[in-house]
């Protein structure tokens, strides 16, 4: 009832980077993110006090969980310990608001309620709190080499958007940029963004937020007319599944 782990699966040991030897023993809250620990241990606090099962869905980095806990009782009726099942459902989650989002976007578009552009803030808005996100734009590839910065979601620093337009960024340079590689070669990229010193874009990438980002093209007749660009703000890179489901999610918005 205080927390210590009396057991723990090999597969929970592992999402808390340790073996389940290791962690025997210990206070499972002191091994969480202080904002997961807080949810998490008022809800075991609740289970505690009232003798009642609770369930809570919250996310850890990158990654949704569905958290169950269920009080262990002996045969006084006093609660010794509390089981606690925690499930990855961030594919399932994420599955439902994409498929979501995409119904809206349609309708939208049935009703010829919406411009492009509020389209892309749209979709854009979507993506950033699907996957939690610090900002997601559009750029569109001009004949001329310019990048046109279409429209977008951005966080804590307001200017971002304005701050791209007034870069004048282009496809044509020559550079290993993640945007400029995209627009040329029709192929998703990740980089990582290494500091506010960062050159470019990516600067003011840094400063809404962003440690990484991925760049996912937009195709039309089999060219590459656009590039999404989503800043990612874990210090983590997004996995492969994640990344297939944002390279999906650019197929769709082409279409």
């Amino acid at each position: 009832r205080e927390g210590h782990i009396e057991t723990i699966n090999s597969i929970g040991a592992r999402r808390l980077a340790s073996t389940p030897d290791q962690l025997v023993g210990r206070d499972i809250f002191t091994l969480l993110p202080a904002e997961v620990s807080a949810r998490r241990h008022a809800l075991f606090a609740g289970v505690c006090a009232s003798g009642e099962p609770a369930t809570m869905v919250d996310r850890h980095g990158q990654s949704i969980f569905k958290t169950d806990m269920l009080p262990v009782i002996n045969a006084k009726g006093d609660i010794q310990r509390v089981a606690i099942y925690a499930m990855d459902i961030t594919e399932s989650r994420r599955e439902e608001s994409i498929q979501l989002l995409f119904h809206e976007i349609g309708t939208l578009l049935l009703r010829r309620e919406i411009s492009p552009d509020t389209l892309i803030w749209h979709f854009c808005r979507g993506v950033t709190s699907i996957f939690g996100y610090a900002f997601a734009w559009i750029g569109r590839k001009q004949t001329d080499g310019r990048i046109e910065v279409a429209a977008g979601t951005e966080s804590s620093d307001q200017g971002y958007l304005s701050r791209l337009r007034e870069l004048g960024m282009r496809w044509d340079a020559v550079s290993d940029d993640p945007v400029c590689s995209v627009l040329r070669h029709g192929k998703l990229q990740m980089a990582e963004v290494g500091s506010a010193e960062t050159p470019g874009w990516q600067s003011a990438a840094w400063a809404n937020g962003a440690r990484h980002v991925v760049c996912v093209p937009l195709m039309l007749a089999g060219g590459t007319y656009g590039v999404l660009t989503l800043g990612v703000s874990d210090t983590l890179a997004p996995d492969a599944a994640t990344l297939k489901s944002i390279e999906d999610m650019g197929s769709r918005l082409s279409l």
